[in-house]
């Protein structure tokens, strides 16, 4: 743990730093990191979220929403989602 008296890292310190883990990478062989691609087709991401004054973390609200769950659990309810994302395609690429 470091003492009151030393002084906090600066920009040199960080280009020092990075001027080592250069001179290290270039020693190795110049090792790269693994890369991975991404590709994803018709990707939808849905999520059940309560919307309004309910949403507010008070300790009402939290009553208020387990009894709700309760109910909703006994009378089997259906839920609606939200979506976030609808059917989505793309590829996710490394840049570095």
């Amino acid at each position: 743990m470091k003492s009151r008296d030393e002084p906090p890292l600066t920009h040199a310190d960080n280009e020092e730093f990075l001027g080592m883990l250069r001179e290290r990478n270039q020693r190795m062989g110049g090792v790269r990191a693994t890369q991975v691609e991404v590709r994803f087709e018709n990707l939808t991401v849905e999520a059940e979220m309560q919307t309004g004054r309910q949403a507010l973390p008070t300790l009402l609200n939290a009553t208020l929403n387990g009894v709700e769950e309760i109910v909703k659990l006994s009378c089997f309810c259906a839920k609606n989602p939200i979506r976030i994302l609808n059917e989505l395609s793309g590829t996710l690429r490394p840049s570095r």
